[in-house]
């Protein structure tokens, strides 16, 4: 089995639905078990990224408010 690797995409200063536009996206491209770190600054995306990871069946590791941003951290499920 291959490592898992920790991406990391940048979202600051992109206004919803871009944040979350640009997570599915990127979920595409990582493999099963990876994990996407999303960096935002838009409010919304606090409700709405979480919530679309919670019904694709991904883990949400993480989510922090530092400064007047926030990190996401997300584990791609197994298909």
């Amino acid at each position: 089995m291959s490592q898992s690797k920790e991406i990391v995409l940048d979202a600051i200063g992109e206004v919803c639905p871009y944040p979350l536009l640009k997570v599915q996206m990127a979920m595409e491209e990582l493999n099963p078990n990876d994990i996407l770190r999303v960096d935002f600054d838009c409010g919304k995306a606090t409700e709405t990224i979480p919530e679309w990871a919670q019904q694709e069946g991904h883990e949400q590791l993480s989510l922090e408010k530092i400064g007047e941003r926030w990190a996401i951290r997300l584990r791609k499920k197994y298909n």
